[in-house]
């Protein structure tokens, strides 16, 4: 379980002139509780769709 000072201490750097270049980001503070997720999000892609590189439109790229 994640502690008061973990949340904090991104917060803190986020709104310190240290963290001025970082935009558009998604922070998981969980002790790296979440890292089989990009295991996981392979499995959830489109093998035919990808080797294509078909859009999810249909339109042509």
């Amino acid at each position: 379980m994640g502690s008061v000072e973990d949340i904090s201490a991104a917060i803190i750097f986020l709104a310190s002139p240290l963290g001025q270049f970082v935009t558009g980001e998604d922070w998981y503070i969980d002790g790296g509780e979440t890292l089989h997720l990009a295991h996981d999000a392979r499995d959830m892609i489109d093998a035919v769709k990808f080797t294509k590189r078909e859009r999810g439109d249909a339109k042509s790229n």
